[in-house]
C-alpha cells in the first residue's frame, strides 16, 4: 500500500514534469502568436511533422514508465527491509524481555544461594576400648571399632541484615546405653530457630538453640571432638533446648558477654509441655586479652512437671557454674567448676544415686539406704576440671585434661568419678583435625561400685 501510494505520487510528478516540457517555455511567445494570428492565419502543419513528434512523446512515456518501475522496485525493496528490520526489532525486544526475566530469576537464585549456607561437623574415632566392672570386662563394650559419635548438618539463611534462620540436625550412633548394647541410630533436630540480630549487644533467638553454658565451655577448650566438657559429660545440663534465647557482647571489643534462656527444660530431644519454664544464664568478662572469666546458673524442673501427673515434683534442679581460662597463640590453660542440686531427684521417688555415670555410662550400684533417710531427701553433685594445650606449630598441639566429681554427696558420699585424657592433635587441612588420644575413667565408692574404662585410638573432627 505504501509502495503504490509513493509510486502514484512519483508518477504524477513525472507526468507533470513531462507536460511542462511540451508546453511553450516562453510566455512572451504566446502573446506574440496571438497578435500574429489576429493579423494573419497560420499555415497548415504538415502531416510529416506530426509523426516524429508522436514518436518522441511515446519514447518519453516509456522512459517514464521504466523510471516508475525502477522506483517501485526500490520502494518494494525498502519496504521489505523496513518490515524485516521491524521484525528484527520486535524479536530483539522479545529477546531483551526474556533476558531481563532470566536475569531476574538468576539474580533471585544468586541471592538465595549467597544468603544461604550449609555447614557440617562430624566427630568420629577408631579406637580400642576396654571397660571393666569390678575387674570383669563388659563384653558389649570392649574391642576395636569405628564410631561416628556426632554428625551435625546445619542450614543457615539470611533474610536481611537483621533476621536469619538456622536448622541443624544431630545424628548419633548408640552402641550402648548404661552398659546395654543398643546398636541404633538417632536423628534429631538439635537447633531450629529464628534469629533477630538488632545489634552485637542484643541478639534474640526463638526456637531450639544453644544453651548459655555448655557451648561456651566447649569453646574454651577446643577438643569437643575428643570429649564433652565437664557439665555435659556428667549429664547435669543440656547443650540446646526449646524456648527464648537472648545473648550479646557489650563494651569495647566485646569485653562483656552474656546469654540467657527461658526454656522447656527437657532438652532439644524432648520438646514437651510442662507447668513451668526453666531458666539458664551466663555472664562473662575479658578484662585483658586472652583472659576469660565467667559464671552461670540454672533453675527449673527439667520439663518433668507435667500436667496432669501422678508423680509430683519434689525438688527443683539447680546448678551453679564457673570457668576461668587464659591463653595466647602458644598455649591455653583453664578450669571449670559446677555444683548441681537434685538433678536426678526432681521427681519424688526412691532416694538413690544415678545408675550410670560419666561419658562411658559406667554402672553404679546403689548402697544400702540408711534407715534414717527420708524419702524426699535431695542430692548434690559437684565437680571440677583442669585442661590445657601447648601449640608447637599452628597445626600441631599437645593437650590434656583432668576431671574429678563427687557424684552423689547426700545419697552415696563416697561415689566419685575421675577422668583424664592426653593427646596430640594435628590439622591436616582447614576444617580437618586428627588426634592420637588416650582416655581413662573410673567410678568408685566404698560399696560395690568399681568400674573402669580405658580407650586409645585416633579421633577426628571434620568441619565445613
Amino acid at each position: 500500500m505504501r509502495t503504490n501510494l509513493l509510486a502514484a505520487m512519483i508518477a504524477v510528478s513525472l507526468f507533470g514534469a513531462a507536460t511542462a516540457a511540451h508546453a511553450d517555455p516562453d510566455p512572451r511567445t504566446k502573446h506574440s502568436t496571438k497578435r500574429h494570428v489576429a493579423k494573419k492565419k497560420a499555415a497548415p502543419v504538415a502531416t510529416e511533422t506530426a509523426a516524429p513528434a508522436a514518436s518522441s512523446e511515446r519514447a518519453e512515456i516509456d522512459a517514464l514508465k521504466a523510471q516508475l518501475a525502477a522506483v517501485q522496485e526500490k520502494l518494494a525493496n525498502l519496504e521489505e527491509r523496513t518490515d524485516a528490520q521491524s521484525e528484527v526489532n520486535t524479536q530483539q525486544a522479545k529477546t531483551n524481555d526474556d533476558v531481563a526475566k532470566s536475569t531476574a530469576k538468576t539474580d533471585k537464585l544468586e541471592k538465595l544461594v549467597n544468603d544461604t549456607s550449609i555447614t557440617g561437623v562430624i566427630f568420629a574415632d577408631m579406637s580400642n576400648l576396654t571397660i571393666k566392672d569390678n575387674g570383669v570386662k563388659k563384653a558389649a563394650n570392649n574391642g576395636i571399632g569405628f564410631d561416628v559419635k556426632r554428625a551435625y548438618i546445619g542450614i543457615n539463611h539470611k533474610f536481611n541484615d537483621t533476621y536469619s534462620a538456622n536448622i541443624t540436625t544431630d545424628f548419633q550412633y548408640l552402641g550402648t546405653i548404661n552398659g546395654t548394647a543398643i546398636n541404633s541410630t538417632e536423628l534429631f533436630i538439635k537447633k531450629a530457630y529464628l534469629q533477630g540480630k538488632y545489634s552485637d549487644a542484643f541478639i534474640v533467638r526463638l526456637g531450639s538453640a544453644d544453651m548459655p553454658w555448655i557451648g561456651y565451655a566447649d569453646s574454651q577448650h577446643p577438643y569437643r571432638y575428643v570429649e564433652n566438657s565437664l557439665v555435659d559429660r556428667m549429664k547435669v545440663g543440656n547443650s540446646a533446648d526449646w524456648g527464648l534465647h537472648v545473648l550479646g557482647n557489650l563494651g569495647s571489643n566485646g569485653m562483656f558477654n552474656y546469654a540467657a534462656s527461658v526454656v522447656n527444660g527437657g532438652g532439644y530431644k524432648n520438646p514437651t509441655r510442662s507447668k513451668g519454664v526453666d531458666v539458664e544464664a551466663r555472664v562473662g568478662v575479658t578484662p585483658i586479652e586472652g583472659l576469660n572469666l565467667s559464671v552461670g546458673g540454672y533453675h527449673g524442673k527439667l520439663g518433668k512437671e507435667a500436667y496432669p501427673t501422678n508423680t509430683p515434683t519434689e525438688h527443683s534442679a539447680n546448678r551453679i557454674d564457673g570457668m576461668i581460662g587464659y591463653g595466647n597463640k602458644w598455649f591455653h590453660v583453664g578450669g571449670e567448676y559446677f555444683q548441681a542440686n537434685n538433678w536426678n531427684r526432681v521427681l519424688l521417688g526412691t532416694a538413690a544415686p544415678p545408675s550410670a555415670v560419666g561419658g562411658y555410662g559406667l554402672p553404679v550400684y546403689a548402697p544400702a539406704t540408711p534407715t534414717n533417710l527420708k524419702p524426699y531427701v535431695g542430692d548434690r553433685a559437684r565437680g571440677w576440671a583442669m585442661f590445657g594445650n601447648v601449640n608447637f606449630t599452628d597445626k600441631m598441639s599437645l593437650f590434656g585434661r583432668y576431671d574429678q566429681a563427687d557424684v552423689s554427696r547426700w545419697l552415696d558420699p563416697a561415689l566419685k568419678d575421675k577422668y583424664y585424657n592426653i593427646g596430640l592433635d594435628y590439622a591436616l587441612t582447614k576444617g580437618v583435625k586428627v588426634a592420637a588420644v588416650y582416655k581413662h575413667e573410673d567410678v568408685k565408692d566404698n560399696s560395690k561400685t568399681n568400674a573402669k574404662a580405658d580407650e586409645f585410638g585416633l579421633w577426628t573432627e571434620v568441619k565445613w
